[in-house]
């Protein structure tokens, strides 16, 4: 597979599984059932007119991310989302392609690592879905140091001077607050807190983060430097 919006071709060789084609002038119809990639079985139908490639519609069982991020495209700033990954898991409920309506999917994830800033993120879980014009996750969950986040849902569109919107629950380890925050000269020695969280991001702009929760067990300190 050759097609545009694939950083790179897909090439599978010696495959096994049921395969049904049926041909009508300059048509082809191609059914592919439990044929394996790299031991991950997949279904694949594609319609071909004039040997040219007119819908696809893929699905698959999980497959190591870092494949899927080998292959896709790297088009629409995607590229800076596949550069975090470190490893994980992913799986096609289906990815659809034609011409005139592009790439669409819907992904389920699980066991991913990424990171993001320095920031390292692991145990990630959720849904995915990508078309031409967003991202959308719905019910990431995830763990942070020692914090852990849940029912995280967002949608990135790519194009556009947009502010983007991410809400979800949290459970966290005061001491890892993340370095973008400023607690305006307040440092947390140790202490918890759980509740929900609204993240709001525009690029060249600092987070606005906003939420509501419980402390327990909190001690904190003035930086002396902030006075």
């Amino acid at each position: 597979m050759m097609e545009s919006w694939l950083r790179r071709p897909v090439l599978l060789e010696k495959l096994g599984g049921n395969v049904h084609l049926s041909a009508k002038g300059k048509s082809i119809d191609l059914d592919l059932q439990q044929v394996l990639y790299k031991e991950t079985p997949f279904a694949i139908r594609i319609h071909l007119d004039n040997m040219e490639i007119t819908n696809l519609e893929l699905k698959s069982e999980y497959v190591d991310v870092r494949d899927v991020a080998y292959h896709a495209t790297a088009d629409y700033s995607l590229q800076t989302l596949w550069d975090t990954l470190q490893s994980g898991k992913v799986r096609a409920h289906f990815l659809r392609y034609s011409p005139k309506k592009g790439v669409s999917t819907s992904l389920e994830v699980r066991d991913l690592a990424m990171t993001y800033q320095d920031m390292a993120f692991r145990e990630m879980a959720g849904s995915v879905a990508i078309d031409m014009q967003r991202v959308t996750v719905t019910g990431i969950s995830g763990v942070y140091r020692t914090s852990a986040f849940a029912d995280v849902n967002s949608t990135i569109p790519f194009e556009g001077d947009t502010i983007v919107t991410a809400e979800g629950r949290y459970s966290l380890n005061l001491v890892d607050l993340p370095p973008f925050i400023d607690l305006k000269g307040i440092a947390f020695r140790k202490g918890t807190t759980e509740g929900k969280a609204v993240v709001k991001a525009k690029k060249g702009k600092d987070l606005d983060i906003r939420g509501f929760g419980t402390l327990s067990g909190a001690e904190t300190a003035f930086q002396e430097d902030r006075l």
